[in-house]
C-alpha cells in the first residue's frame, strides 16, 4: 500500500512544485498590481479573469476524467493515440462558439457583468485567451496520463514565467493597466501552444472516431455539467460583490481570496491532479478503501497545516506588499482556505461515484451546493459585504463535503479516520481562531508572535496524536531510506 501512496506522493510533489513555482511566479505580479492598480481597477481585472476561468471550466466538459477513463482502458498505442486525437479534435471544435460570442457581444457581456459597456474590449481579449488555453488542455492531460508530471510542470512554469515578463513590461513600464495584464496573459497563452505542439504532432492521428467521441461525451458531459455549478460556487461571489457592493470592495476581496486560494494551488490541485489517474489505476483493488482512507487523511493533514500557515502570515504579507487600502483583505483568508480544503475533500469522497460511472450524482450534488451558495450570497453580502461572501462560500463547501460523504459511501465505503480528522480540525481551528484576533504590531513582533502560534499548532498535533510516532518512523525509513520517493518520469 505504501508504494502506491508513494507513487501518488511522487507525482503530487512534482505537480506541487510546478504549481508552487507557477503560483510563485504569478504571485510576484501581485505587488505590481497593488502598486499600479486601484482597488476598483483590480475589481475589473478580477471580473475579467474570473469570467475566463468560468468559460474554460464550462468548455472542459469533464475532459480530464473522461480522457483518463478510456486512455487507461486502451489496449494498444494506436488506440491511445486515437483516443487522444478524438479528444483533441472534439474539444477544439466544441470550444470555438463561446469565444466567438465573447468577441462579437463583448460590450453586452461587459454591461451584464460590470454594469457598464466600457470594459468590452477586455472581454474580447479574454475570449482569445480562452481559445489559447483550451488548445493545450488535452495535451496536458496526456502528460498526466503518462505520468510525465515533470514535463507538465515545466511547461506550466514556462508559461507562467513568460506571462509574468509580459505583464511587467505592459503594466510597470508601458503603464497599460488592466489592458496590460490581459495582453500579458495572451502572450503567455501563445507560449503554451508553442510548447505543446510537438506533443500534439507526435501523438496525433488523422482520424476522428465517432464511437470513441460518443463514449467520451457520455461520460464527460455529466462531469462537465457538474463542474459548472462548482465553478459558479468558486466564482459567483465576485459577480455578486460587483453588483451588491462596489468594484473597490470586489478588488479588496479578490486580494484576500488570492491568499486563501494558496492552499488550493499549493496542495489541493497537485494532489487532485495525481488523484484521478491514481483512482482509476487502483480503484478495482481489494485494498482500495483502506488505501483511499490513508490518502484522504494525508491530504487533510497537509491542507490544514498549510491553512494555518497562510492564515497566520497573510496579514503582515498583505501589509508589506500593498497599499493600506488592501489591509482588510486578510480577514476573509481563513474562511476561503477552509472552504477550499473541504472542496477538495468532497471530491476525494466521491471516489465511488466516479468508479461506478454514475457521474450524474456528482451533478446533483453540485446543483444543491450551488443553490446553498447563491442563497448565502444574496442574503449575506448586502448585510456583511465581502465577509458575507466568504461565509457563504464556507457554508456551501461544508454542505458539499457532507453530501458527498453520504452519497459516495453508498458506492464505495471508505473507512475514514474520523477521530484523528476531528482532532486535527480542532487543533487547526484553535490556532486559526487565535490568529484571527492578533492585533497589528510592528513587523518583527508580528512575525514572532505568529511563528510562536504555528509552533503551538505543531505541538498540538503531536500531543493529540494526529501524527503518530510509528508513522513518522515509517515515513523516514521509506522516504529517506534506500529507496527514494517515486518521482515520475519526464
Amino acid at each position: 500500500m505504501f508504494n502506491k501512496i508513494k507513487k501518488l506522493g511522487g507525482e503530487s510533489v512534482i505537480y506541487g512544485l510546478g504549481d508552487a513555482l507557477y503560483k510563485t511566479v504569478t504571485f510576484f505580479l501581485l505587488p505590481i498590481y497593488l502598486k499600479y492598480l486601484t482597488p476598483s481597477d483590480y475589481g475589473v481585472l478580477e471580473s475579467a479573469l474570473v469570467t475566463r476561468s468560468l468559460a474554460i471550466l464550462l468548455l472542459s466538459l469533464g475532459v480530464s476524467s473522461a480522457f483518463f477513463r478510456y486512455y487507461f482502458k486502451a489496449g494498444s498505442e494506436h488506440e491511445k493515440k486515437l483516443i487522444f486525437s478524438t479528444s483533441f479534435l472534439g474539444f477544439i471544435v466544441l470550444q470555438i462558439p463561446l469565444p466567438l460570442c465573447f468577441i462579437f457581444f463583448n460590450k453586452w457581456i461587459s454591461n451584464l457583468i460590470l454594469s457598464s459597456p466600457e470594459y468590452g474590449i477586455y472581454f474580447a481579449i479574454v475570449a482569445v485567451n480562452i481559445f489559447l488555453i483550451g488548445f493545450r488542455m488535452v495535451p496536458l492531460q496526456l502528460y498526466r496520463a503518462k505520468g510525465q508530471a515533470l514535463r507538465f510542470s515545466i511547461i506550466m512554469l514556462t508559461v507562467a514565467t513568460s506571462t509574468m515578463i509580459f505583464n511587467i513590461v505592459f503594466v510597470a513600464f508601458i503603464h497599460l493597466g488592466v489592458m496590460g495584464v490581459l495582453l500579458g496573459n495572451l502572450c503567455g497563452g501563445l507560449t503554451g501552444i508553442l510548447l505543446v505542439m510537438p506533443t500534439v504532432m507526435k501523438n496525433f492521428v488523422f482520424r476522428f472516431d465517432f464511437n470513441v467521441a460518443k463514449k467520451l461525451f457520455k461520460y464527460g458531459v455529466p462531469l462537465g455539467m457538474s463542474q459548472l455549478p462548482m465553478a459558479l460556487v468558486l466564482m459567483s461571489d465576485r459577480y455578486f460583490l460587483a453588483h451588491l457592493t462596489d468594484l473597490a470592495t470586489l478588488g479588496i476581496y479578490s486580494v484576500g481570496y488570492k491568499f486563501g486560494a494558496i492552499v488550493r494551488i499549493g496542495v489541493i490541485v497537485p494532489i487532485l491532479r495525481a488523484w484521478n489517474p491514481f483512482l482509476f489505476e487502483y480503484g478495482d483493488g481489494k485494498d482500495a478503501p483502506q488505501l483511499f482512507s490513508k490518502v484522504i487523511y494525508i491530504y487533510f493533514l497537509l491542507c490544514m497545516t498549510v491553512t494555518v500557515i497562510v492564515t497566520l502570515y497573510a496579514s503582515p504579507i498583505i501589509n508589506i506588499m500593498g497599499k493600506s487600502q488592501y489591509s482588510s483583505a486578510h480577514k476573509i483568508v481563513p474562511f476561503i482556505c477552509t472552504g477550499m480544503v473541504l472542496m477538495g475533500l468532497a471530491r476525494m469522497l466521491r471516489a465511488g461515484i466516479l468508479l461506478s460511472g454514475k457521474t450524474y450524482l456528482v451533478a446533483i450534488i453540485m446543483i444543491f451546493t450551488l443553490l446553498i451558495n447563491f442563497a448565502g450570497n444574496m442574503s449575506l453580502i448586502p448585510a456583511l459585504g465581502m465577509h458575507g461572501a466568504a461565509y457563504s462560500f464556507l457554508l456551501a463547501m461544508t454542505f458539499n463535503m457532507v453530501l458527498s460523504y453520504f452519497v459516495g459511501r453508498k458506492e464505495l465505503l471508505i473507512p475514514l479516520e474520523l477521530q484523528r480528522m476531528i482532532k486535527l480540525a480542532l487543533c487547526s481551528i484553535s490556532v486559526i481562531g487565535i490568529a484571527y484576533f492578533i492585533p497589528t504590531l510592528n513587523i518583527l513582533k508580528d512575525l514572532t508572535s505568529r511563528t510562536f502560534f504555528f509552533g503551538l499548532y505543531v505541538v498540538l498535533i503531536f500531543i493529540t496524536k494526529c501524527i503518530s510516532e510509528s508513522e513518522i518512523k515509517t515515513l523516514k525509513n521509506k522516504i529517506f531510506g534506500r529507496k527514494s520517493l517515486a518521482f515520475p518520469k519526464l
